[in-house]
């Protein structure tokens, strides 16, 4: 039998918007009707990670992402190296309109 694609989505919040978008996520994999397996946990959660895929979301607050997920990423850099790694972040951006998405690709993902 085919192993199952382990995905982990990870992610912190002040307010719970990030709870919810990373729970869609969960959804919107579970929907595909794929051999996924997809765990949504909070960075303190995460214990091991034997997971082929990590999503790993904050929200934004005043112009930074949240500290506990920076430092998830930093403590965690040298297992999440050999990883598959996608980010999200959940801010007000889209209020602003079309011409923010540069700014924001700029200002939230670079390299840590």
């Amino acid at each position: 039998m085919e192993k199952s694609f382990n995905i982990c989505v990870v992610y912190d919040t002040k307010r719970g918007s990030t709870t919810h978008l990373a729970n869609w996520v969960k959804e919107g994999f579970k929907e595909s009707k794929t051999d996924l397996s997809t765990d949504v946990k909070r960075v303190h959660e995460v214990k091991k990670f034997d997971y082929d895929l990590f999503i790993i979301g904050s929200p934004i607050y005043w112009e930074k992402p949240l500290k506990t997920v920076v430092e998830f990423l930093l403590n965690n850099q040298d297992k999440l190296r050999e990883k598959k790694v996608a980010l999200f972040i959940v801010c007000m951006a889209q209020l602003f309109g079309k011409h923010t998405q540069k700014y924001i690709q700029r200002r939230y993902l670079k390299p840590l």
